[in-house]
């Protein structure tokens, strides 16, 4: 029921009513909470001069309720729903791993005119209790009738949110290139990869050096399977006639997820598979871009145990042109 705030003392907020300084952002009335007379100038303060209260009608869902069923719905795997102030429901993790949204899911809601999903993106990798979704509810209640109908609607997208368990993995590394074997120039590569890998949770079982030669990078790539479950292989990741990494890697795998990646930086990478093993061969391009860069991106669904699809890895092409890079550039 709707009613002046003058009205409304000794009654019970219906919902959460909010303040917005430029210090303060958030509820000065909670729902349920009794509406004092120290509530009316307060609330007339920041905009309030009606209120709804509330009252026994069991045919309306008001916004708190309403958002924390609907999360419930739409939540997949490692997914915990928290109400939060203000009518909002928080989409947490239940474990570190990698978020797997459903996008025709997530469109399917926002085009409702009642909820509304903002979600951190698919292949995102977070740590148990990260914060990966908000559901905001745009009017203050639904009836139950109408909300039934929009859990029916979505129903085929279910789940929409939810996050697969990454788990930790043995890795190797394998630094290519004539010039580190003879010691004519430092390897920069070996240890920006070995802590990006220490960053998920993989603990580095072997390394080695090799000559830009196919046959030399296949050996160590068959060595380093044997006892790791993700190899990553750096340098000679281009087209020149020296650049042999693509074809050893080739050689070894049972199947070539991509060659070329459409994000800069560190384009011209790879990821193949042999087995269950994941190479990873990443451009040198790494060491000019080691805080952001391929590694990023696909780690995540390795230690997730996840291949990802050739859809997805086309699809980064929108937006790949990271901050950083154009920082990193200075363009």
């Amino acid at each position: 029921m709707l009613k002046r705030i003058e009205d409304s003392v000794g009654l019970r907020a219906a919902h959460d009513y909010s303040a917005v300084t430029p210090e303060f952002k958030g509820p000065i009335l909670k729902k349920g909470e009794v509406i004092k007379e120290e509530h009316v100038e307060l609330m007339k303060q920041h905009g309030h001069y009606y209120v709804f209260v509330e009252e026994e009608d069991t045919d309306w869902l008001w916004e708190d309720v309403a958002v924390v069923e609907f999360g419930k719905y739409i939540a997949g795997e490692n997914v915990e729903v928290v109400l939060k102030s203000e009518g909002k429901a928080f989409l947490l993790a239940r474990s570190k791993g990698l978020v797997r949204i459903n996008r025709a899911g997530l469109m399917k809601v926002n085009s409702t005119g009642i909820f509304l999903l903002i979600t951190l993106k698919t292949g995102s990798f977070v740590r148990e209790n990260s914060l990966i979704g908000i559901i905001d509810m745009v009017p203050l209640k639904i009836t139950r009738s109408s909300f039934n109908k929009l859990l029916e609607d979505v129903k085929m997208e279910t789940p929409i949110v939810s996050v697969k368990p990454a788990v930790s993995k043995k890795a190797g590394i394998i630094v290519t290139g004539n010039e580190i074997v003879d010691g004519l120039k430092k390897d920069l590569a070996g240890p920006i990869i070995e802590a990006k890998l220490k960053r998920f949770d993989c603990s580095v079982v072997f390394y080695a050096q090799s000559r830009d030669d196919e046959n030399e990078i296949v050996r160590n790539i068959l060595e380093a399977v044997e006892v790791a479950d993700v190899v990553v292989v750096s340098g000679g990741m281009s087209v020149d006639p020296t650049d042999k990494t693509p074809l050893a890697i080739a050689r070894v795998a049972d199947r070539v997820v991509f060659y070329g990646i459409p994000i800069k930086p560190t384009t011209m990478s790879m990821l193949a598979y042999k087995k269950d093993k994941a190479i990873l061969g990443v451009s040198s391009g790494i060491i000019h871009f080691p805080e952001y860069n391929v590694l990023d991106v696909i780690l995540p669904w390795i230690v997730s145990n996840t291949e990802p699809s050739r859809e997805y890895i086309a699809e980064l092409g929108e937006g790949g042109i990271s901050k950083y890079f154009l920082e990193k550039m200075k363009l």
